[in-house]
């Protein structure tokens, strides 16, 4: 914070021995929300908490400048305003959002300390322009740019005169290569944005930024060890699950031991379609407020997926017993 910022040099946790088996991914999710979203679509209308799914977040809140990684007063831009918002989501409850009018702003994200191969790499992007209108790059540099060099800056545009549209955009960005980022090579120290020529209405939700090389593995089910209904009331069904996942490793036994990023935990009452209702990096999960149709009546049952280290991938669902649901309980005022 602002007492010790200026006499502490930033670290960053974002670095691993290869972004093939640990790569960098991140939705902007806070851990908790009116709602969750997948792939930008809504899955679960309930509030929720779960500060183990709360994503990598920025670095700096907000570091925004006129020019490239300026670090003077002069140099501070006061155009554009980032801040995270749970009024939408590609997953979670929330996402970040930025808005404003500016000629040129950039805003540094994440420091980090992540070697690059020399093709193969590659960061992307989901966005979505809720209004106005502007030009969205990369703004990036290297450890190796910031000893050597005084043009620090490596850019690339992700987008010119981006406007609003109800989908969520993706853009993905070759580091190494032809037209590509040239980040390769080297050792990526900072990822941000610079925004150019945007109009005084521009508003646009950043959903992911993510690092990877190449596709990671998808897991293997959960083993289920036991499911338990806990209460209902209007708002639906609470429910218990306990699973594990199968390792010839000695324990301890991590995710990451397993190929595995976090759970996805789902609901289905009998007759009716399963809902994803939430995510934990936990072997263990509550669901409160599961969808129930008192009028079709009927058993429920829970089940759990595992997702893989780079989110594109997912296990099939492991499910638990059917159970009967408990009678509801009245809830005064």
């Amino acid at each position: 914070f602002h007492g010790f910022s200026s006499f502490i040099v930033a670290r960053s946790s974002l670095t691993c021995d290869d972004l093939a088996a640990d790569p960098f991914v991140t939705y902007f999710n806070l851990g908790n929300g009116q709602f969750f979203n997948v792939e930008g679509k809504r899955t679960f209308n309930n509030e929720w908490y779960n500060i183990g799914v709360q994503d990598y977040l920025p670095t700096w809140r907000w570091w925004w400048t006129k020019s490239f990684m300026g670090k003077n007063a002069d140099d501070a831009s006061e155009d554009m305003t980032a801040e995270f918002t749970w009024d939408d989501a590609w997953f979670g409850g929330s996402c970040l959002q930025i808005s404003g009018q500016t000629d040129a702003a950039y805003l540094q994200l994440f420091k980090t300390k992540y070697t690059t191969a020399n093709t193969g790499d590659k960061l992307l992007i989901r966005y979505k322009v809720v209004s106005g209108s502007g030009t969205m790059a990369w703004a990036c540099t290297t450890e190796e740019k910031l000893t050597s060099t005084s043009d620090i800056e490596v850019s690339r545009t992700i987008a010119t005169n981006a406007s609003a549209g109800e989908e969520w955009q993706t853009v993905t960005t070759n580091i190494g290569g032809r037209n590509s980022l040239l980040v390769n090579n080297a050792t990526l120290a900072l990822i941000g944005l610079k925004f150019t020529n945007t109009t005084s209405d521009f508003k646009v939700l950043i959903g992911e930024i993510a690092l990877t090389r190449g596709t990671t593995a998808t897991p293997a089910a959960p083993v289920l060890a036991s499911s338990k209904t806990l209460a209902s009331n209007y708002k639906g069904v609470d429910l218990k699950v306990i699973f594990s996942m199968n390792s010839s490793k000695a324990a301890p036994v991590y995710n990451a031991d397993v190929d595995t990023w976090y759970f996805k935990v789902y609901t289905q009452q009998e007759g009716c379609e399963p809902v994803m209702c939430t995510a934990t990096t936990s072997w263990a999960a509550y669901v409160v407020g599961a969808p129930y149709d008192t009028e079709l009546g009927g058993n429920i049952r829970i089940g759990v997926s595992a997702v893989s280290l780079d989110g594109k991938s997912e296990s099939s669902v492991t499910w638990g017993d059917w159970l009967s649901v408990p009678a509801a309980d009245i809830v005064e005022g």
